[in-house]
């Protein structure tokens, strides 16, 4: 595999700030989701790019010291914080509103699991925190998840060495379709909306509500 066929926001991440790019990649999901930065951390470490325990502890911290920024969040800022920062992104609500549902019904194992859903991930942190679960329980739980995660998604990555740029491409791409897809929906349904609300206030005339006299 040659550097190159990685996604150029991995390239400028890794290009430029090395380590502390991988580890703010893999924590924020960004430019790509951690199921992808992490085999990448692994191809690094088995070019020679990274080494194989700094790919795994670089891993980890970022993903503790993200987890960790929005257990804050959600502690102080509470929810209405937690709501405002969710009305901008889409999909956001209607995944805080699951991940709640799955905190009450799992209590403080939801935090370990979380780590295994993509959709859950990204609440578990601000909902530990709104729960006021204590921090030292949360990150016990997190570190316990990022324990099995990160080594088998890194290992995963140096073992497939040679092999991972067809994995990586083909994830790449799909990723890029979901991503596309997902917000045609929104703003499909945006549009709908206020289609929708424009059709009432069209059909509401204010004299209707005037009893005749």
């Amino acid at each position: 595999m040659h550097p190159s066929a990685l996604p150029s926001g991995v390239l400028e991440f890794v290009g430029r700030w090395g380590y502390l790019g991988f580890g703010l990649g893999a924590g924020l999901g960004i430019p790509v989701t951690e199921e992808l930065w992490l085999p990448i951390g692994g191809y690094l470490a088995w070019t020679g790019a990274f080494s194989l325990p700094g790919a795994l502890a670089v891993g980890i911290g970022g993903i503790l010291a993200v987890d960790s920024l929005g257990y804050w969040v959600g502690r102080l800022g509470g929810r209405r914080l937690i709501w405002r920062v969710g009305r901008y992104l889409p999909g956001t609500k209607a995944g805080l509103r699951r991940a709640e549902g799955f905190f009450e019904r799992h209590g403080n194992a939801a935090v370990f699991l979380a780590r295994f859903v993509a959709w859950l991930r990204f609440a578990a942190g601000p909902l530990a925190g709104l729960s006021l679960m204590p921090y030292h329980r949360f990150i016990t739980y997190d570190l316990a998840a990022a324990l099995i995660w990160v080594p088998t998604l890194v290992g995963a990555g140096y073992l497939s060495g040679p092999y991972l740029d067809r994995v990586i491409v083909r994830l790449w791409q799909i990723q890029g379709v979901a991503v596309a897809l997902a917000v045609l929906l929104w703003v499909g349904w945006r549009l709908t909306a206020r289609w929708r609300r424009g059709l009432k206030q069209e059909s509401f005339d204010p004299e209707d509500s005037i009893p005749p006299s």
